[in-house]
C-alpha cells in the first residue's frame, strides 16, 4: 500500500469528518486524530476506532467493542489485539445504520 494521510484515506478533512460523525451518531466528545496512513477516532478516555484503507477499493473501519457477537457485516479484526473487530467499507453508501450502531456501541463502551 502507498503511503498517504489519514485525510486522503476517506477524502475529507478532518474538520468535515467531526462534523459528519457528530451529525450522525450524536455521541459525546470524540476527536478525529488523522494520521499517515490511518484516522483515530478517540474519547477522552481512549481509541474507540480506526479507519484505515486495505485496498485501493477499501478501508477497514475497526473498532474497540468487548463482549459483543459478530453480526451482520461485523467481522473479526486480522491486524490488532485492541480493535478486535471490522467493517469492511468500499464507497460512502456503506456507512449505515448498522455502521453508525456498531460505532455507537464502541463509545458507549470506551467513553
Amino acid at each position: 500500500m502507498s503511503s498517504s494521510t489519514g485525510n486522503t484515506l476517506i477524502g475529507h478533512n478532518s474538520s468535515d469528518i467531526r462534523r459528519h460523525y457528530q451529525r450522525r451518531i450524536r455521541v459525546g466528545e470524540v476527536i478525529i486524530l488523522a494520521r499517515k496512513t490511518y484516522v483515530s477516532l478517540i474519547t477522552p478516555r481512549r481509541t474507540i476506532a480506526r479507519v484505515q484503507a486495505t485496498t485501493k477499493t477499501r478501508v477497514d473501519l475497526k473498532l474497540r467493542l468487548e463482549g459483543e457477537k459478530l453480526v451482520g457485516r461485523m467481522q473479526p479484526s486480522r491486524t490488532r489485539e485492541i480493535m478486535r473487530s471490522q467493517i469492511s467499507l468500499t464507497a460512502p453508501g456503506d456507512v449505515d445504520s448498522e455502521v453508525l450502531d456498531w460505532l455507537e456501541k464502541a463509545y458507549d463502551q470506551n467513553r
